[in-house]
């Protein structure tokens, strides 16, 4: 697969959501070249929304990434706005951090490193106006973000969105029991450890490069079938 993200056309100000649902498949009866038609105005009518931008202050958003941010918000209680300051915000490292190209979200990062929790734990003030505790990971298809972070979130599961770009996933000290990765099948580096994770199937992650995941509850790990990895730690679990 291509690394070249899909972009939209710049446009200003705040678009409004279309009503217009994406073209229906066709049924398995139907002619070769109606069949070929309808797929067409799918793919006419999937560009067109990727195409769109929504503009929460003083940045535009492709349909997705803006989905994403206002389901977020709606998690967290705050705006749009107030979600998207806190993405962006570095202080110390930042309760969260984001990396928008094209209206795009590339790299995401919510959550405290451990340095930064420890920091907020004895000063926490500093940290409680760009808190972005999402109770759990939106699942909004066509995303094209590469790296995620979702560190320290406290989050039981991750049912991850289809996210084929993505590349690097982090969701350590969070209490995932499973993690089903069949949705991010190009990852070549995952970091999971300080889990409850008892079993993990890399069968579905074959060009993965990097895996992390020590403490956890895993009795077994198959590594036959990521004959690409450099780099693995396993220790403090079942194994």
């Amino acid at each position: 697969m291509s690394n070249e993200l899909p972009e939209c056309n710049p446009q200003s100000g705040l678009i409004p959501l279309s009503d217009n649902g994406l073209a229906k498949l066709p049924a398995a009866e139907m002619s070769p070249i109606a069949e070929m038609v309808s797929r067409s105005l799918v793919h006419i009518q999937t560009s067109k929304t990727l195409q769109v931008r929504h503009g929460i202050g003083e940045h535009l958003l492709c349909e997705p990434d803006y989905r994403l941010v206002c389901a977020m918000a709606e998690d967290v209680g705050k705006t749009p706005e107030e979600v998207i300051a806190a993405l962006l915000n570095s202080t110390l490292g930042g309760m969260g951090r984001a990396e928008i190209l094209n209206g795009r979200f590339v790299f995401l990062s919510i959550g405290l490193s451990t340095f930064y929790a420890d920091y907020v734990c004895a000063f926490p003030s500093l940290g409680a106006s760009t808190s972005l505790r999402i109770s759990c990971f939106p699942s909004i298809n066509g995303l094209t973000i590469k790296n995620l972070r979702l560190e320290g979130l406290e989050l039981t599961t991750l049912d991850l969105p289809a996210l084929p770009y993505l590349t690097k996933l982090n969701c350590v000290r969070n209490q995932v029991t499973a993690l089903d990765l069949s949705a991010v099948p190009n990852l070549t580096e995952l970091y999971c450890w300080q889990n409850r994770l008892t079993e993990l199937d890399l069968s579905v992650v074959p060009n993965l490069t990097v895996l992390e995941c020590p403490v956890n509850q895993l009795t077994d790990l198959d590594l036959s079938v990521v004959p690409n990895l450099t780099r693995l730690s396993c220790w403090q679990n079942r194994l």
